[in-house]
C-alpha cells in the first residue's frame, strides 16, 4: 500500500488521508510517497509505519523494529531478546 504524506501531526508522525480516513504513519515526512504497514486500524483512524522510504532514501541504512536499550547496546542480551536482528547489540558501534 502506498500513499503521499501531507504533513506531520503534533507527535511528528506523517499524516495522510485515504478514502476519507486519517492515517498516522511513523517514519515518514511531508511530500514523501511511502509504502506502509498497518499497525492498528480503528473506525476513525489508522496507525501505520513506513516500510519502504528508509530503503529508498538511505539504501545502506540497516533498520529494525523497536529494541529495549539493553538489547540495543549489550550483545549478550541482544542475542537472547532479538536473535537475528541486524542491529541488536550494536548501537554503540
Amino acid at each position: 500500500m502506498k500513499t503521499e504524506i501531507e504533513k506531520l501531526d503534533h507527535y511528528g508522525r506523517g499524516l495522510a488521508h485515504i478514502e476519507n480516513k486519517v492515517y498516522f504513519i511513523d517514519n515518514a515526512l511531508p511530500h514523501e510517497i511511502v509504502e506502509y504497514k498497518i499497525v492498528k486500524d480503528t473506525k476513525k483512524y489508522t496507525l501505520a509505519t513506513a516500510t519502504k522510504i528508509l530503503k529508498e532514501k538511505m539504501p545502506d541504512l540497516i533498520a529494525d523494529g523497536e529494541l529495549q536499550l539493553d538489547a540495543a547496546i549489550i550483545p549478550d542480551i541482544a542475542a537472547a531478546i532479538a536473535p537475528g536482528s541486524p542491529v541488536a547489540g550494536k548501537a554503540n558501534t
